[in-house]
């Protein structure tokens, strides 16, 4: 146990040497990190435009027309906001 530092130089003195093992070591890290960005950079190519969110919203206590504005600015202008008077049921059966 006592000798496992030393062999642990000899190994790496050894293998520095290699052309190979010194394309390698800086070769591994670039690869993880194009598998770890790639798949975002590949999600974002086909959204060139942002689809909109339909929300359904069953005003039972009459506040839409309150949080229309905060609706249609901020970050839900993206919502598609559509104000209906059926159930959960009907709205399960119509999407």
């Amino acid at each position: 146990m006592r000798n496992s530092i030393k062999v642990a130089k000899w190994e790496f003195k050894r293998n520095a040497r290699n052309k190979s093992f010194i394309i390698s070591l800086f070769l591994t890290p670039l690869l993880f990190v194009i598998f770890a960005t790639a798949p975002t950079f590949l999600s974002n190519l086909g959204d060139e435009e942002e689809k909109a969110t339909t929300v359904y919203f069953n005003d039972q206590v009459g506040v839409y027309e309150a949080i229309q504005p905060v609706i249609s600015e901020g970050d839900f202008v993206s919502w598609e906001v559509i104000e209906t008077d059926n159930g959960p049921e009907q709205m399960k059966k119509n999407a």
